[in-house]
This record gives structure tokens, C-alpha cells and sequence, in this order.
């Protein structure tokens, strides 16, 4: 006979799923907090006493004790439905008559969740290898990319023009192209492995060199190399020193450091750039330094006689009757009085004074070191005026007596004049000569 049904609940009706339950518990959960933090805001508004960020302390752990309520009651049901599902399994495994009759429609709802359960795993787990296997893909491909831009690069690093050299933090070199070969001598299997300094630093800066690879790696600063292009000077394996011109950068590889050095010979550069400002400064036909070298070199001699406390002179000088020379026996005769002359000027003057062609027979001589001033120079002064009247030979036996009028000028280091003013000083002391009968010497201070 039929189980007579309640008259409060109606036999049609379904009981709630686990997952209405669970939905609303969290609704219930979640309006209850709302609730009560609307109610706390409205009866007590935030006070110093009671700040927001204690209040909001408060709320959230409301919060977390609705959640451990709310999770221990969907464990408490999941384990009850569990039960109950072990028990029908087990009536139908023993053919017990006493199943309820909505026993299998529960049965049933269950094993299509498992079987969606299943289905949707096996879709995440198939998803899930094609993701591995693209990204296995991209991983081969960016490999092979990063392969061969390292050959690429390599390759690019072993045919540069400049030499290459990579050094570790030990001082010691790992890596040497073709070019650093031809620059300093060393074949790669010579150098790789070698410190640094035994292969191209000469031997009074290597202590320097470790002394600035230590500071670095300690306090990561550098004084010049680093981050910067500077010319050094270099050492060859045969002992030649060469100047080198030097990029470096430094890479960190974890904790290690490795140098990044670009080096160029610049030797014959600067052998070039020598050359061009020698013959900048210097006059082409008598070898003297030229007008920009001595307007140079004066001012640099005066702040060395204030300096060391002692005066310099300046004789300046010209050739009398110069112009009858060229005029009567051409400019070549004109160049070879020009040449001998200056020949017997540097005769005339000490190793560490500095005679110089001013222009056409113009010449000045810096006269340092003096100790008596005036009777030094005046002494000088006679030497270049004896010097200046022995004959020139223009020609095949023919000879031509000349003089020069000379002007002298002392610069004491106590004076405040420029080397322009100096240098008129001695120019209008050389024209008093000239005007008072030529072939003499005539000093500043008595004019």
C-alpha cells in the first residue's frame, strides 16, 4: 500500500538540488554581510576612535566567518549525498528490494554529471596537450632563432673591422676575432683562456689594469674605460707599443660581469695627425716653427717663468736690406739667404730657447729661464747680430754681407701683460733699431 504524503508538502514537488542549496547559501551569505555593514555605517558613522580601516578589519573577518560557516555546510551536504549514494550502490550491488523509488533517477543524474565531469576533463586534457605542443613548437623555433642569430652575430663579431676581444670579471679573455689577431699577434687558441693584461696592456700599466678591474667589480664604477671611446696605448706580442682606440661595454650574466672590448689601430692616424699639425706649425722652407706655433708656445712660456719666478726676452729681429735680395737676385737666392740665416739663428741661441720665422725675414726668439734679465738677453742678442753679418753665398763664388736689426723685450712674472703686448714691445724696439742706422740692438726698457 502507498505511504500516505503530508498534507504540507505536495507528493509533485521536487526537493532542492545540491546546487540550489549552495547558491543559496552564498546569497545568504553575502546579503548578510551587506546587511550588516549597512547597519553599522548608518547607527555608527566612522569616528576617530572607530576608522575605516578598523571597521573594514571587522568586516572582513564577518566575512571570512560566513565563509567557513557556508563552506563546512556545502562539505556537511556533499558528504551526506555521498552517503547516500554509497548506500544505494551498494542495495544494487546486493539486490536489495528496499530502494526508494527516485533511487535510480538520482543514480542516473549522477553518472551523467560524471560522465560531463569526464567528457569536460577529457576536453581540458586534450586542450592541454595541444597548448604544450605549440608552445614545445615555439619553443624548438625560438631556439633555432636565437641559434642562429648567435651564429649570425658571431660570424658578424669574427669579420669586424675592429678587433674584438670579451673578457671575464677573472681578467681573463673568452672571446678573440680575426682582427684582434692582425692587431696584436695572438692566434685565438693562444689567447682565449689568457689574462687580458699578458696579451695587449704593456707592462707599466698592468698593475693599473688590475687595480680598475677590482674597483669595478667592488663598487661597479669606472673612471674612463667604461661606457666610453678613449685612445690607450697598446701592446703588441712583439713588444711594439701601438696606440689603440678602445670601446668597452660590460654585460651581466647573472652575478658574473663580462667586458665587451671594440679596439682600433689608430697608430697610423695619429702618426698622420702629428704630421698635419707639424706642418701646421711649422714654417716649410727653414724647418723654424711658424707664426701659429710661436703665438702658441709665448703664452705657455710666460705661465711657465711665473711659475718657476724667473723672466723671459723675445728678440725680435729682421734681416736688413732682404728685399734688394729678391729684387736683384731672384726669390731662390732670397730662400737660400732665408735658410741660412735661420741656420745660424739656431746656432746662435741655447737648446731650451725657441726661435721662430715669423713672416717673410721677420724671426723671433724666446728666450727662457734668464737669471740677469736684461744682460742675458742682451747677451744673446749680440750672438744672433754677429751671427747674422758673416756673408751669404748667393751663388757660385759670390757672397753678399748682410745684417739684421734686432729688438729686445724683457717680461718680468710679475708683470700682468698679454704675449701680443710682448711681442709689440719687441716689434717697436726692433723698428728703433732699424731707424737708428740698422745692425744693432735695441732693448724696450731704454727706449
Amino acid at each position: 500500500m502507498p505511504e500516505p504524503t503530508s498534507p504540507h508538502r505536495p507528493q509533485t514537488g521536487r526537493p532542492w538540488s545540491m546546487r540550489r542549496r549552495m547558491i543559496l547559501g552564498v546569497a545568504l551569505a553575502q546579503a548578510t554581510l551587506l546587511t550588516l555593514i549597512a547597519v553599522d555605517l548608518l547607527v555608527r558613522p566612522p569616528t576617530p576612535q572607530h576608522s575605516l580601516p578598523a571597521r573594514a578589519a571587522f568586516y572582513v573577518l564577518v566575512g571570512a566567518l560566513l565563509a567557513a560557516l557556508l563552506a563546512w555546510q556545502v562539505e556537511r551536504i556533499m558528504r551526506r549525498r555521498a552517503t547516500e549514494l554509497l548506500s544505494l550502490v551498494e542495495g544494487f550491488r546486493g539486490g536489495s528490494p528496499q530502494i526508494p523509488p527516485d533511487a535510480v533517477n538520482r543514480v542516473d543524474r549522477m553518472a551523467a554529471a560524471f560522465n560531463v565531469m569526464l567528457e569536460t576533463l577529457v576536453d581540458r586534457e586534450r586542450a592541454l596537450k595541444e597548448a604544450n605542443a605549440a608552445l614545445e613548437a615555439r619553443v624548438v623555433e625560438r631556439t633555432a632563432e636565437l641559434a642562429e642569430s648567435e651564429t649570425t652575430l658571431r660570424a658578424i663579431l669574427e669579420h669586424a673591422n675592429d678587433a674584438f676581444v670579451q673578457m671575464d670579471q677573472q681578467g681573463r679573455v673568452t672571446a678573440w676575432n680575426e682582427m684582434a689577431q692582425r692587431t696584436f699577434g695572438w692566434r685565438p687558441a693562444e689567447a682565449i683562456g689568457r689574462p687580458l693584461e699578458e696579451l695587449i696592456i704593456p707592462p707599466q700599466q698592468r698593475e693599473a689594469h688590475r687595480q680598475g678591474l677590482a674597483r669595478y667589480l667592488a663598487t661597479g664604477e669606472a673612471r674612463m674605460l667604461v661606457d666610453n671611446r678613449v685612445e690607450v696605448v697598446g701592446c703588441r706580442r712583439d713588444g711594439q707599443e701601438i696606440q689603440v682606440e678602445v670601446s668597452l661595454r660590460v654585460r651581466k650574466r647573472g652575478d658574473a660581469s663580462f667586458f665587451d672590448a671594440f679596439l682600433r689601430d689608430i697608430t697610423e692616424r695619429k702618426q698622420l695627425e702629428r704630421t698635419l699639425e707639424l706642418q701646421a706649425t711649422t714654417d716649410q722652407l727653414t724647418g723654424l716653427p711658424n707664426r701659429r706655433s710661436l703665438l702658441q708656445s709665448l703664452p705657455k712660456a710666460m705661465r711657465r717663468a711665473q711659475r718657476s719666478g724667473r723672466p723671459l726676452a723675445l728678440i725680435f729681429l729682421d734681416l736688413d736690406g732682404f728685399k734688394s735680395v729678391n729684387d736683384s737676385f731672384g726669390h731662390e737666392a732670397g730662400d737660400h739667404v732665408l735658410i741660412e740665416f735661420a741656420r745660424r739663428l739656431r746656432g746662435a741661441v741655447r737648446e731650451t730657447d725657441t726661435p721662430a720665422r715669423l713672416a717673410g725675414d721677420e724671426f723671433v726668439v724666446i728666450l727662457e729661464g734668464l737669471v740677469a734679465g736684461e744682460d742675458d738677453a742682451a747677451r744673446v742678442a749680440e750672438k744672433v747680430l754677429v751671427a747674422s753679418r758673416v756673408p751669404y753665398e748667393i751663388g757660385e763664388g759670390q757672397w753678399l754681407p748682410l745684417s739684421a736689426s734686432l729688438g729686445v723685450s724683457v717680461y718680468s712674472p710679475d708683470e700682468k701683460i698679454s704675449a701680443e703686448d710682448l711681442l709689440a714691445r719687441s716689434d717697436e724696439a726692433m723698428y728703433r733699431s732699424k731707424h737708428g742706422g740698422k745692425g744693432r740692438v735695441s732693448s724696450w726698457a731704454q727706449l
